[in-house]
């Protein structure tokens, strides 16, 4: 015969502390996109080379960065390179100058893969190798002339 179980104890639930919500602007929705705002800054052309002149009237170009890495470099057919932004048109940009980093919590990072004139973020020279972290409006400078300032786009389509 069946034994007799009693009812169990109602058991208390435990409510963790409300947590406070992250500023709005501490990190970028990861819906949002994050698009490079690729422009020809005069200003940075301080060695100018005859070989290589500073484009005039070139228009602002924007690349959407809707992969987890955005490579930024030079276009190599030989080489079989083509990069999301590509910046073939700036000799001092090495084929594969920078990576663009669409971190996991919607947050972007360049790296510098070892170019050969270096990459600058907000004007102050980044090392090779190390991964930094980006924020709305800055801007990094690769190459003779090229600006890209970041920012994020409204939403996805």
């Amino acid at each position: 015969s069946p034994v007799p179980v009693a009812p169990a104890a109602p058991v208390a639930a435990t409510v963790p502390p409300p947590v406070s919500p992250a500023p709005v602007a501490a990190l970028p929705d990861a819906t949002r996109r994050w698009e490079a705002v690729v422009t020809v800054d005069p200003s940075l052309y301080a060695d100018p080379d005859p070989a290589n002149p500073l484009p005039v009237d070139a228009p602002e170009r924007v690349f959407p960065l809707d992969f987890p890495e955005n490579l930024i470099g030079r276009r190599s057919e030989r080489r079989a390179i083509y990069p999301e932004i590509d910046l073939s048109g700036d000799s001092g940009v090495s084929s594969r100058h920078a990576l663009l980093y669409r971190e996991a919590d919607g947050s972007l990072t360049v790296l510098d893969v070892g170019s050969t004139n270096g990459t600058q973020v907000g004007g102050v020279e980044i090392a090779p190798g190390v991964r930094v972290p980006l924020t709305p409006g800055d801007s990094i400078t690769v190459g003779c002339w090229t600006r890209l300032t970041l920012r994020l786009s409204g939403g996805n389509p």
